[in-house]
């Protein structure tokens, strides 16, 4: 019980148990006090890390002051680690304080805790060179994680079988994905899940990432030998999602066969698909002329597929002079292209 080091490792054995364990580590700390043994700071920080990377941020506060009890003195680390767990765990004054403290001693906070202030800013007080430094850290480990994932790709199936991964439907998938890439005016869209949950993605985000699939899930069909295995009624559905009136304007415009640009079936000549047929020969039948809607697809076919803001800015300029309002939809569209 005398040996520092042998009660750091049974300090950390104990505490990668279960967490009734973990108070005996509390325990063990005032036991080898009474002797008059002070154990090292390190023992204490260690003690910390190990209920933060568990989630046992309530653990924390009380493990940093029997710290600070049985070892005389406390250090920067551990006062980092008790103001984080005060913000986790909800208590934003006794974190304040300790902020303060920390400031007026000459300890001021990390990059990570200015993280930490931010996500709790509108309780503790929002400030303005606290919330841009934080943003300047949260880039510069952002920017080398997307790196990192771009030129490293996923292993291929030969090396997770010799990792010794276990066989499954997603091995055999991964040859496959080279082959059937995101469409070209979308090439991120299909990495939604790593967006943070304060930026939820849009409609036209999820419209992209399914019109992508739907025109190459024919072609993937056919490639495979799998169209022949078919039953008519699959091939009628997939036929007709081919076909959506959403997609009707992202066709290239061949000519302006209509007397009145900008209407609906200006710019499109020749459709391919028989439900893009029955839906231009229905608009013409009926004589519809462009409103809100419409403009706001011929906006997205100029700004977001075809990458030309100028031609945008005519159709935006077009939708005006007719005496159409915009809306929230056709700014949001705007903003997507010059985004991109």
């Amino acid at each position: 019980m005398l040996n520092r080091n042998g009660v750091a490792d049974l300090g950390w054995a104990l505490l990668s148990e279960s967490p009734q364990y973990s108070r005996m580590t509390a325990r063990l700390l005032l036991l080898i006090y009474k002797p008059g043994v002070r154990p090292r700071q390190n023992i204490v920080e260690g003690v910390a890390h190990r209920l933060a990377v568990a989630g046992r941020w309530s653990q924390i506060p009380g493990t940093v002051e029997l710290g600070e009890r049985v070892a005389g003195r406390t250090t920067k680390l551990l006062l980092t680690w008790k103001t984080r767990a005060c913000m986790l765990n909800s208590d934003l004054p006794r974190a304040r304080d300790y902020l303060n403290a920390m400031t007026r001693g000459g300890l001021p906070p990390d990059d990570i805790t200015h993280v930490a202030i931010v996500a709790a800013y509108h309780a503790v007080g929002k400030k303005d060179d606290v919330e841009a430094h934080s943003k300047r850290f949260a880039d510069t480990i952002l920017l080398p994680l997307l790196n990192t994932f771009v030129a490293h790709p996923r292993p291929h199936a030969q090396d997770e079988q010799r990792a010794g991964s276990e066989d499954g439907q997603h091995i055999p998938a991964l040859p496959l994905q080279p082959w059937y890439p995101p469409a070209p005016a979308h090439p991120h869209m299909h990495h939604l899940r790593y967006l943070p949950t304060a930026l939820p993605p849009s409609i036209g985000h999820i419209n992209s990432i399914l019109a992508s699939l739907m025109r190459r899930r024919r072609s993937a069909y056919q490639k495979c030998g799998l169209a022949e295995l078919q039953r008519p009624d699959e091939k009628t559905n997939l036929v007709s999602t081919e076909g959506l009136p959403h997609l009707a304007l992202e066709e290239p415009p061949l000519r302006e066969f209509d007397a009145v640009p900008y209407d609906p079936s200006a710019g499109l000549a020749n459709p391919q698909h028989r439900p893009l047929v029955e839906l231009l020969a229905l608009i013409l039948n009926h004589n519809v002329r462009s409103n809100t809607s419409t403009f706001a697809l011929r906006l997205w076919r100029d700004a977001v597929t075809r990458l030309d803001m100028d031609g945008a800015r005519t159709t935006f300029k077009e939708m005006t002079e007719r005496g159409i309002r915009s809306n929230s939809r056709h700014f949001t569209i705007l903003m997507d292209a010059w985004a991109t």
